[in-house]
């Protein structure tokens, strides 16, 4: 009871309105925030990690609510603490490509405060799946108290940008005539990953449950305690948020679009199932905190000098990056128009360029020129970190190549004969999610972030779906076998693309692309087969998804003989077994040999713009692993040296080399489709 003297000096203005009862004092260390992660976080974060280990069928949900489909609230965050004492959970709110709201309690809940936080995207299971980013970076309200859950909000800032999906979006922040609104009267949905009955299990997914809002008076008969700043709903029906769904959104739909009015703050103790109401911050009360948080540390305009340069219209714009760049906001993309020689431009010599306006960094031109190379960058895109901009003379030749532009298994009826039924086999798999020792041919299974650069491909065509892989080269560029899309006897017109995942059905980041490029010369089953697929929009990077660097310099020159290369993919891992039962991204480490060792096996096949590895002790790609990659370590990182191809028509088993395209044959071409 060491809080309730506090409480009670803090109420004692109070007593002229009406008398106080024992009962009216809330014991703070039993319903509030404070020392949320001891209390609820940390023991609730072990029970929903075993809940989704075990996958346990339950009719449980969120007190009185309802399982969450992927993509059903795509702004829904899941956050799991790392404090002192073990891990937290929580939940957020996505609001841009880089912040999330939450509440202050979630990190620093008046005894302990976290030390770093992992923040799940995209996911209906905060164990598992989706985009995770890891980050400290965490803006408690100034005004926090922990003793009597006031200013209960707080702001994470994401490491990196992410890209919005079908299961990742954003969600509207009131504005307008919104912003004086109570929404008494609203019914209002709140989504969360905590528990689902009081003193009971846990979900192994994400539940939502719809809830009357209530005006502030009719709360205070609950909560004394409740301020202007909070918003509160009906706790009617055993209907209610719980331990767990702190930092959670509470969404109302309002002018045909659904906003973010409330950020899960606390509920009663006697429990969730007692028909007490729930406490949330109140969002309007906090929208200009939370607006000077959304575009942070934007420079303020400094006007530069104004300088008339002659150019000539051989010249170009270099950018001279900072080394070891930090990404951050950039100017609204600016162009500059000339018809004569003379132009008048207004540049920032020694420092960004900026505007009055913070615009963030355009996604498109991402690339991060090499520092051991002389590169061009063309000029019709924006970049967050410019220097200086100068005009280069007639000093050398400009060549295209120094110009980065932002912006057996035959192949022969591979959809139907493979992919297709292959498809149906993995998803069973996945599905059963059994303890199999079962690997790719010779290889391992990878970890989350291994490979952050493996994407899985489930192309739709009129019969089905079939599976294959590819590699992440650029945010909006995916290269794979030309055979994956067109095999010469099927033609797919739509591609479900899969990124930052180890299973190909469930997880990760979900796009469907309906553009994609074949090489012109592509000739089943095996001749250039190779093929980019466009992306709809670009990616944001993280720590599981993430390109692959391509061949250059002297790289383009090398054969790679002798080399450990590794393959990876979804395939096949094993020709005779089947897909195992927990079918997931496998890996292998494979020698590569000589195009003169590899016609041994596949004659006239082999071309100069094939690369091939070595099958011995039954080592290699399989069924199912069409399209994906091949990468040597070179200055301590993977470059993609081969796009899988195909085997022998002996088997996967059968010790015989594997077929590749190679990468450093198709550079020109990769490099006018990027």
């Amino acid at each position: 009871m060491k809080l309730l003297a506090l409480t009670l000096l803090a109420l004692a203005a109070l007593a002229s309105a009406r008398n106080i009862n024992l009962e009216d004092v809330i014991d703070l260390e039993m319903i509030t925030a404070y020392d949320y992660h001891n209390k609820i976080g940390i023991p609730l974060a072990e029970k929903i990690r075993k809940a989704e280990e075990e996958a346990e069928l339950s009719s449980s949900r969120i007190v009185g609510g309802s399982s969450a489909s992927l993509g059903q609230f795509p702004y829904q965050a899941g956050l799991i603490i790392e404090a002192p004492a073990g891990t937290g959970v929580c939940g957020g709110s996505l609001l841009n490509s880089r912040r999330v709201l939450t509440a202050a309690h979630c990190w620093h809940d008046g005894i302990s405060q976290g030390r770093s936080m992992t923040v799940v995207l995209g996911s209906i299971r905060i164990f598992s799946g989706g985009i995770r980013m890891v980050t400290s970076n965490v803006a408690v309200h100034a005004n926090w108290n922990a003793l009597f859950i006031t200013n209960d909000i707080a702001m994470i800032t994401l490491p990196s940008a992410v890209s919005t999906s079908s299961s990742i979006g954003f969600i509207a922040l009131p504005s307008g005539n919104e912003l004086n609104n109570d929404f008494a009267g609203f019914t209002a949905t709140a989504s969360g990953f905590g528990r689902t009955r009081d003193g009971g299990a846990v979900s192994d997914t994400l539940n939502h449950v719809n809830l009357p809002v209530i005006t502030n008076a009719v709360c205070r008969n609950t909560f004394i305690t409740i301020q202007s700043s909070n918003v509160c709903t009906s706790g009617a029906n055993a209907r209610s948020t719980c331990q767990g769904d702190s930092g959670g959104p509470l969404v109302v739909t309002s002018n045909g679009r659904r906003i973010l009015i409330g950020v899960t703050s606390f509920g009663h103790r006697d429990g969730c199932q007692r028909g007490f109401p729930a406490a949330f911050a109140r969002v309007t009360s906090f929208i200009s905190w939370i607006n000077q948080r959304m575009v942070p540390n934007c420079w303020s305009f400094r006007k530069a000098q104004s300088r008339p340069t002659r150019y000539r219209k051989s010249y170009v714009w270099i950018i001279f990056a900072r080394q070891n760049p930090k990404y951050g906001n950039s100017p609204k993309n600016k162009s500059y128009r000339h018809s004569s020689q003379n132009m008048r431009a207004e540049v920032a010599m020694g420092r960004p360029l900026l505007s009055e306006d913070c615009w963030p960094l355009s996604q498109e031109g991402d690339q991060v020129a090499n520092a051991d190379r002389n590169t061009f960058i063309n000029m019709k895109f924006s970049v967050g970190v410019l220097l200086a901009l100068v005009a280069l003379g007639s000093a050398r030749h400009i060549t295209l190549e120094d110009v980065i532009e932002f912006e057996s298994h035959p192949a022969y009826g591979y959809i139907e004969k493979i992919g297709k039924p292959l498809a149906d086999e993995v998803r069973i798999k996945e599905e059963a999610a059994l303890d199999d020792p079962s690997r790719i041919i010779g290889g391992s299974h990878a970890v989350l972030g291994q490979f952050p650069y493996q994407v899985g491909l489930l192309t739709e065509y009129p019969h089905g779906v079939s599976v294959a892989s590819a590699v992440l080269i650029s945010a909006r560029r995916v290269l794979t076998a030309a055979h994956n899309i067109n095999d010469a006897v099927l033609h797919v017109t739509r591609i479900n693309v899969i990124l930052g995942s180890v299973t190909i059905f469930t997880g990760g980041t979900r796009l469907v692309s309906t553009s994609f490029v074949l090489h012109e010369n592509w000739a089943p089953p095996v001749r250039n087969d190779i093929a980019i697929i466009n992306l709809p929009h670009n990616v944001g990077f993280t720590n599981i998804l993430s390109p692959i660097a391509l061949p250059s310099g002297a790289q383009l020159n090398e054969n790679f003989v002798g080399d450990i290369a590794i393959a990876s993919g979804y395939g096949m891992t094993s020709e005779f077994g089947g897909i195992p039962s927990n079918q997931r991204l496998s890996f292998v480490h494979l020698p590569v040999i000589s195009n003169n060792e590899c016609i041994q096996t596949f004659g006239s096949t082999i071309l100069a713009s094939n690369l091939c590895t070595s099958g011995a002790g039954k080592r290699g790609i399989c069924t199912g692993d069409s399209g994906g990659p091949l990468a040597v370590t070179r200055n301590n990182r993977l470059v993609l040296i081969g796009i899988t191809s195909f085997g022998s028509p002996r088997g996967c088993e059968a010790s015989l080399p594997s077929g590749f395209a190679r990468v450093t044959s198709f550079m020109s071409w990769i490099n006018r489709h990027l």
